[in-house]
């Protein structure tokens, strides 16, 4: 399963309208339910580095996982390392959950704070 929603979001990107798009509140139970697939797909995202995929998933995470010491601090790690970096802009990235172009940052503050 956490091969699959890792995934995911390229299907969604192959096919924005069509199929996989319904399943999104599906992934989204699934991880709210089952705390060994949530453990499974956050150990996972950890080692995407492809920041479309990266914020897709984090976000399908995010409800389920908001509150959890783990996930905030990681998320925090990362948005440290973004502000120590050396780049005068944010990286961007493409939200296919909101259909947009955003800022990563923007995206992980996004998720932690934003209930969906």
């Amino acid at each position: 399963m956490a091969q699959y929603v890792v995934r995911y979001p390229h299907k969604l990107m192959r096919d924005y309208f069509g199929e996989p798009r319904y399943g999104i509140e599906a992934v989204r139970g699934r991880l709210q339910i089952d705390r060994d697939c949530r453990k499974l797909v956050f150990a996972a995202v950890q080692k995407v580095t492809e920041p479309d995929t990266w914020i897709a998933v984090v976000k399908l995470l995010a409800p389920s996982m908001r509150t959890d010491p783990a996930f905030r601090t990681w998320i925090s790690s990362q948005l440290r390392a973004a502000r120590e970096s050396s780049r005068l802009l944010c990286q961007l990235a493409f939200d296919v959950l909101a259909n947009a172009c955003k800022p990563v940052e923007f995206v992980l503050l996004e998720a932690v704070l934003t209930r969906y």
